[in-house]
């Protein structure tokens, strides 16, 4: 059945989480996409978005109808979790142009759609090593939409301004030394 002294080692562990954590991503990916939607082709002659900010009424409609929809699917549905997101793929759920998905994010949250991505990933990762102190990174890394621990640690350390266990450490004496504050 396998080498007994790999059975309890944190490596052999964090690497099988890892893959299944992978695995498990590809496959909730592969499901809530519709065929449909993988066919369908985006009309550049719809995209909405004008070269300014001098927005029609009709125009300004659809990019808040778009907006909400945005908002949905990456709140709710929690899309910045896959790994393989991008600027197509989320262009595709909306039925839109990639150039709209890219004034959406940048005129609602003044970042690129990856900073954006990533912001969400971190704080995702925030309330994982906050409700799983004792997790592997990888496991935190896989679970909140990054191929790698690197690109998490790096990510992390970036929008947060410590590493992913230093901040956690942080959190958790923070959390055991600060008084409750009484109404």
């Amino acid at each position: 059945m396998g080498d007994p002294s790999l059975v309890g080692h944190p490596g052999v562990s964090a690497i099988l989480s890892f893959l299944i954590a992978t695995i498990a991503h590809i496959v909730c990916y592969a499901v809530n996409v519709k065929p449909e939607e993988k066919e369908k082709e985006t009309d550049p002659s719809a995209d909405i978005v004008p070269p300014n900010d001098n927005h029609t009424n009709e125009n300004r409609d659809k990019l808040d109808t778009l907006y909400k929809k945005f908002t949905k699917i990456m709140e709710q549905d929690r899309l910045y979790l896959y790994s393989t997101l991008n600027t197509d793929i989320v262009a595709s759920k909306l039925n839109t142009s990639n150039s709209t998905v890219t004034h959406l994010v940048n005129e609602h949250h003044k970042m690129s759609l990856r900073e954006y991505i990533n912001r969400k990933r971190i704080e995702y990762a925030k309330s994982l090593l906050v409700s799983h102190p004792n997790a592997m990174l990888d496991y935190i890394a896989g679970q909140s939409g990054f191929l790698n621990t690197a690109t998490f640690s790096k990510n992390f350390q970036q929008f947060v301004g410590l590493p992913p266990r230093l901040w956690s450490m942080n959190q958790r004496y923070v959390n055991q030394y600060t008084p409750e504050r009484k109404p």
